[in-house]
């Protein structure tokens, strides 16, 4: 597992990927060799113990969250394309 923080800039698209200034995203082993050596983010690859892997699995999947149409009107165009992009 890989994680992403865009350091420079407010807002950058990638692969799928919205990244918002100093927010840690995880994301692929393909995104992290493009993004890796950029010097608008740090990459770094996560390791995670064998428990938590296994807690993982046996958790069920969580919901998406439902958002009123109130609550999207009052977001900005970054924080809306970044909702989109994770439900898909």
């Amino acid at each position: 597992m890989y994680s992403a923080v865009l350091i420079k800039g407010k807002t950058y698209a990638v692969m799928g990927h919205v990244f918002l200034v100093n927010q840690v995203k995880d994301i692929e082993k393909k995104v992290y060799q493009y993004l890796d050596g950029n010097e608008f983010f740090i990459c770094k690859e996560v390791k995670a113990p064998v428990d938590d892997i296994m807690k993982e699995e046996e958790e069920p999947a969580q919901e998406a969250k439902i958002y009123s149409e109130t609550e999207l009107k009052g977001m900005n165009k970054t924080e809306q394309e970044a909702i989109i992009i994770d439900l898909g």
